[in-house]
């Protein structure tokens, strides 16, 4: 049911007296739009809805629409980095289950297994958080089996969380059942498929495999593209990906015009004051030096980490990573 609806029924329901089935609609809503800024990548925004949901909540005859509003407030805290909130609602959450304090769908109650392991690996539990994440798929499984959206979408974010851990076979094979899975369900020109596509692409080149990588982000970066835009980070990152593939491969004007690409679209989009276009033309100069071309790289990388020095701080990561780079640069 649509946001809208949802409200139009609610309006309905007071105009009738019946003013608690008004307030279940009118939270059923926040919640739906909560979820829609969510998938729109906009987390800020969802956190604030879902917050006004949770409080329209409290009260209401039915528990399990309390119980989805933090569940889908806890998904979003995550995203921007309130690990602690985000920590004590999945607690809270499992334990009211665990106590029959609440019936909710079996996907719901997988979806706080999983949200809780994925926050668990976050905060450095690699193992237990997996191990959450597992019985998260186990319950999704036995209740909408393969062929669904949620269980696709554990198994991509478990192999998400496999990459970030190191474990790039397992990573490996996990992206590829969740790009075949996301074909099948969405098809092949949809984010969540090319999403997983250039993330498999990514841990193909870390793992050796060039042909396979420079297959799978040839495919996806242009339709990414045009789907997104330029601008996106998944837009980004593929090309950023291809410029680090075209690299490793020593096909430097493939890289360099990649890694251009990368340190225009930050400028036009964001300007000086984003971190990532200084990383990005520390980048090309490193780059241009492998490729032979007459730099100072050495010169040309300090004065850029004193430019994002002065301009973001030496604790800045982008900072600290063009830093590094020089220091490599540096060692005999």
């Amino acid at each position: 049911m649509s946001i809208p609806q949802h409200c139009r029924i609610a309006g309905g329901l007071v105009s009738g007296g019946q003013v608690s089935g008004a307030i279940d609609k009118h939270v059923e809503a926040a919640i739906a739009l909560g979820e829609a800024q969510y998938r729109a990548s906009d987390f800020s925004e969802a956190v604030k809805t879902l917050r006004q949901a949770v409080d329209q909540a409290r009260g209401i005859t039915d528990a399990s629409l309390p119980w989805k509003a933090s569940l889908q407030l806890a998904n979003a805290l995550q995203l921007v980095r309130e690990m602690d909130e985000a920590g004590l609602i999945y607690d809270r959450l499992l334990r009211e289950i665990r106590e029959g304090r609440v019936v909710v769908s079996a996907p719901d109650a997988a979806n706080a297994q999983i949200g809780s392991g994925v926050l668990m690996h976050k905060r450095g539990m690699p193992e237990a958080g997996i191990e959450r994440v597992d019985a998260g798929i186990a319950i999704l499984e036995q209740s909408v089996g393969e062929n669904h959206p949620s269980w696709t979408t554990a198994v991509h974010n478990r192999a998400v969380l496999l990459m970030a851990g190191g474990d790039l076979e397992g990573a490996r094979d996990g992206l590829s059942s969740a790009v075949e899975a996301w074909r099948r369900l969405v098809g092949p020109d949809h984010v969540n498929t090319l999403n997983a596509m250039i993330q498999l692409g990514d841990v193909q080149r870390r793992l050796g495999d060039m042909d396979a990588a420079q297959e799978l982000l040839k495919q996806a970066v242009p339709a990414v593209e045009r789907t997104l835009g330029p601008s996106t980070r998944l837009t980004l990152k593929g090309i950023q990906d291809l410029a680090e593939l075209y690299a490793a491969r020593g096909e430097w004007p493939e890289a360099l015009a990649h890694i251009d690409r990368v340190a225009q679209i930050h400028t036009d989009f964001s300007g000086e004051d984003d971190p990532r276009t200084w990383y990005a033309r520390a980048q090309r100069v490193q780059y241009a030096g492998e490729a032979g071309q007459a730099v100072s790289v050495i010169t040309e990388l300090r004065a850029i980490e004193r430019e994002a020095i002065d301009r973001f701080g030496s604790d800045n990561r982008f900072a600290r990573a063009i830093r590094r780079m020089r220091s490599a640069r540096e060692e005999p």
